[in-house]
């Protein structure tokens, strides 16, 4: 594994860098069959990965960055044959309009596309062909803190990702990809206090809404409600 990083503060306030990461791997994992001469691995033996990012604090109580990053990986072996090209992008800022209250929050839009040799048919007549898959997932997330008093923090956050994969139709097999399309959207809500009942003593409760809405399959829909509450000491 190589890193390179370059970084530059143009102003107190604001700076800026550059990352460039390269990996090898000379035996990832693969799979072994029973029922067909075909092997396979999702690894790569080779990852390239180009970042450039930076920060901006224009006062001592708000904070936003940004990336954006380039990533390449790729195995082309005798076990397996894929490209693969992701484009993340992730934005954050942070605000405290008081001492004691501040707001955070994200927004993120991870791509993926794939090219890959797949095998499929029986031992005796296995066929192979190019499929090619693209994936997106847009996430946002906002949450909050409140110092109520020297003992008492309340917390609060909400998120939502909506999530989409899909496959092009293949040469051999075109009507395959419909049954492998997924279109997911989930809603996270989350509640917390943190109260001091002594220097060393504390007290935590948590609540969690999670709801999970799949669009492709409406049967795998849901919800969950967590709740949950502890006490940490140190002696």
């Amino acid at each position: 594994m190589v890193n390179l990083r370059a970084a530059m503060r143009w102003r107190p306030e604001l700076d800026s860098f550059v990352r460039y990461r390269l990996r090898f791997t000379e035996d990832p994992l693969f799979g072994v069959p029973t029922e067909n001469t075909a092997i396979n691995t999702g690894l790569p033996s080779q990852e390239h990965l180009v970042e450039l990012g930076g920060s901006w604090s224009p006062t001592d109580c708000m904070l936003m960055s940004a990336t954006v990053g380039v990533e390449n990986r790729a195995n082309n072996s005798s076990v397996a044959n894929f490209q693969e090209d992701s484009y993340p992008i992730v934005m954050t800022a942070w605000y405290a309009p008081t001492p004691q209250w501040s707001i955070s929050g994200g927004l993120a839009f991870f791509s993926n596309w794939i090219d890959q040799d797949i095998t499929l048919g029986s031992k005796s007549d296995p066929e192979t062909s190019r499929w090619s898959y693209g994936g997106r997932s847009d996430v946002f997330n906002v949450g909050t803190t409140y110092v109520w008093s020297e003992c008492l923090t309340l917390s609060g956050g909400f998120e939502f990702v909506r999530g989409k994969n899909s496959f092009a139709p293949p040469a051999l097999w075109p009507d395959l990809p419909q049954y492998s399309d997924v279109i997911v959207e989930t809603t996270r809500l989350s509640a917390g206090l943190d109260y001091s009942i002594r220097e060393d003593v504390n007290w935590y409760l948590r609540y969690q809404y999670y709801d999970y809405e799949d669009e492709s399959e409406g049967f795998n829909s849901g919800t969950v409600n967590m709740l949950l509450g502890g006490v940490s000491a140190r002696f």
